[in-house]
């Protein structure tokens, strides 16, 4: 999750009695059950409110892919005539979005994503 407060991990987990495995996911620091579909979401939501300077393509990579270590971005920054090109991870991009000068952060250009979802 890129927005949302906690560590969230998702475990493998066999019942003993059926067999059947499960993919439960659980904020690490409670143990709680969590459920993924509204964690999403959530991340979505406060990604929109949080960090409005996002483009829509930007964030949506940065929603499916908060563990990228690297991607280029355009910054924009009130009252600066030209953008800046920016090589920054997904969280460090979402952290710049958020930043009250920062008045537009669009995807320069299209990271290669070797293990996706």
């Amino acid at each position: 999750m890129l927005f949302i407060e906690g560590a969230h991990e998702t475990v493998t987990v066999r019942d003993r009695e059926s067999g059947q495995v499960r993919d439960v996911t659980v904020e690490v620091a409670s143990g709680d059950a969590a459920d993924p579909g509204d964690l999403r979401r959530l991340d979505r939501e406060l990604a929109s409110r949080r960090a409005p300077a996002l483009s829509p393509e930007l964030r949506d990579l940065l929603l499916r892919h908060p563990e990228l270590a690297q991607v280029q971005v355009w910054v924009t920054r009130g009252g600066q005539a030209e953008r800046q090109l920016v090589t920054t991870s997904a969280r460090d991009a979402a952290q710049l979005a958020e930043e009250a000068s920062v008045v537009r952060v669009d995807l320069a250009e299209e990271p290669i994503i070797l293990d996706s979802d």
